[in-house]
């Protein structure tokens, strides 16, 4: 990533996880403003980049990980899980 323009809250802006540097990760807006907030389940499963995101996000934190499969199971777009 060339550029770093702003942070994803992997736990969401709440409360004390806000401002928790373990889980603010460098983000580029364009991707992570436009290309994953403002996108619909359908977009991200065609983003090259979102399997990626998906394990990176894995390593970081199963709950926030399992939350993000649950919005794939919801659309039923289910897809297979390897890491288990």
């Amino acid at each position: 990533m060339k550029k770093k323009e702003g942070f994803h809250h992997v736990k969401g802006k709440v409360e004390e996880n806000y401002l928790e540097r373990k889980w603010l990760y460098p983000a580029h807006n364009d991707c992570h403003v436009w290309h994953y907030h403002q996108a619909n389940i359908e977009q991200l499963m065609r983003e090259d980049w979102y399997e990626g995101f998906l394990e990176k996000l894995r390593l970081i934190d199963t709950q926030s990980y399992y939350k993000e499969k649950n919005k794939l199971n919801k659309a039923e777009l289910y897809f297979e899980d390897n890491s288990e």
